[in-house]
């Protein structure tokens, strides 16, 4: 008899652990793949609601800005410290908060605090939104967003232009003061000035030249980065006591070609403007409280009005009256003979003019009587290209006119005094002036609205 014999096949175990081998190799892909997956999908989940979040808080930022520019462009801008309640907010500490839901379930929600600082608000707004349900958690996910606040800021040198700045003439100067400052008597004297009397010149249509003469300039130099400085020897610049020196030259430091600034156009803003003749007579010609006689009178004590002027007439605006006018185009040169703002302290009237016409001719009788420059102001659109003073006395305002070539004849063998700040399109002076430029300015803006300044999530 013969025994068959069959010998074993050794790949039948080697396929065997192979497959087991792939099997778990692919059993730990799918489970990775899958982890993964799961993974992916939560932080999805979790990046839309840490996005929502944000947009809630900046819904509160939002809000709060609403809120603090509520009394925007009228007497009383800073009211909205006292009437928080009726908005349903709440107060303690100079800090002003509210919460409010985004959904009737209130899982969408945000909480913003306005804090009334010494300078300008600043707004801090946190965004809440349900925290996903695999997160273990009850808590809602949120984001906070801090923000400064500023008003445009229109005056920041005591004379700027976008071309040529020639100042001719002899004992022409400028320094600087703050007229919200608690040792300002009432009107400029050198007893409080200060050292920021600049004058600054861009290059963004020409090449800028600045010619400083023989000046002695209180403050700092600039033009643009392809300007030029032109000066004689007897020109001083710098600091008060290198300038009251007489210190011939440019002290180290205050002479700068790196100025790139935009000079923004100005926008009439969009009002319902009213003709003068309207509100019983507001705006009419008349006596007014001074015995002068004036073909447009201002007295009603309101919150701010808007009005159309179609010529060149006298105006007086009486003490707690804030007015803005249009000066329409037809009227060609807006040169009234007396411009009189009444009042000084907390009761001074407020004169804005909007200048869409060609010329403005200003002179000694255009005065505010509080002496603040901020008291009256004259903004020029691009239609406006023509500024003028031609006065025997001192001069107190500010003039924003970017497209206007300022002239300042008049004076002369006499000094002076121009308080205030100016920005155009070039400058030409004939004359002796000294520049004063009020630092309050600074903080001046046709509205006064506020704007994020700064920007940061905590």
């Amino acid at each position: 008899m013969r025994i068959a014999t069959r010998k074993k096949n050794g790949n039948a175990g080697n396929i065997l652990a192979l497959t087991l081998i792939v099997a778990t190799v692919l059993a730990i892909a799918l489970t990775s793949f899958l982890f993964l997956t799961n993974v992916r999908s939560h932080s999805v989940a979790r990046s839309q609601l840490w996005n929502e979040s944000l947009t809630v808080a900046e819904a509160g930022i939002e809000d709060g800005l609403a809120y603090i520019n509520k009394y925007v462009g009228q007497q009383n801008m800073t009211n909205w410290i006292n009437t928080y309640a009726e908005d349903n907010w709440q107060y303690s500490n100079n800090v002003f908060w509210v919460t409010r839901y985004m959904d009737t379930a209130k899982t969408r929600y945000y909480t913003v605090y306005v804090t009334n600082t010494a300078v300008n608000p600043m707004i801090r707004s946190t965004g809440y939104v349900p925290n996903s349900s695999w997160a273990g958690t009850g808590r809602p996910l949120s984001r906070t967003i801090l923000i400064g606040t500023k008003t445009k800021q229109y005056f920041n040198a005591a004379m700027a232009a976008l071309g040529t700045i020639d100042l001719k003439g002899n004992n022409i100067a400028t320094d600087s003061f703050d007229s919200s400052a608690t040792n300002w008597p009432g009107y400029w004297t050198n007893t409080i000035r200060s050292a920021f009397g600049d004058v600054v010149t861009d290059n963004q249509i020409t090449n800028s030249t600045l010619n400083a003469g023989n000046a002695n300039i209180a403050g700092h130099v600039k033009t643009g980065p392809t300007g030029t400085l032109l000066y004689n020897a007897n020109v001083s610049i710098g600091d008060l006591p290198w300038v009251d020196a007489s210190t011939p030259g440019i002290e180290p430091g205050y002479y700068a070609n790196d100025l790139n600034v935009t000079f923004d156009d100005v926008v009439v803003p969009n009002v319902s403007w009213m003709p003068v003749t309207s509100l019983g007579g507001l705006g009419g010609s008349g006596t007014a409280p001074d015995g002068k006689t004036y073909a447009h009178i201002f007295t009603k004590a309101a919150n701010g009005g808007f009005y159309t002027l179609k010529d060149s007439g006298d105006i007086y605006v009486d003490t707690n009256v804030m007015v803005t006018v249009q000066v329409l185009n037809s009227v060609g040169t807006f040169a009234p003979q007396n411009l009189f703002v009444a009042g000084t302290g907390a009761n001074s009237g407020k004169f804005v003019a909007y200048c869409d016409c060609p010329s403005v001719w200003l002179g000694t009788g255009d005065e505010p009587q509080s002496a603040v420059a901020g008291n009256m102001v004259f903004l020029g659109t691009p239609n406006c290209t023509a500024l003028k003073y031609n006065g025997n006395g001192d001069f107190t305002g500010a003039m924003y006119m970017p497209e206007a070539v300022f002239t300042l004849v008049g004076g002369g063998s006499g000094v002076l005094d121009f308080v205030g700040s100016s920005v155009t399109q070039r400058v030409q002076m004939n004359g002796h002036y000294h520049f004063h430029y009020d630092l309050a300015l600074k903080t001046w803006s046709p509205n006064n609205a506020y704007v994020a300044a700064a920007w940061r999530e905590l």
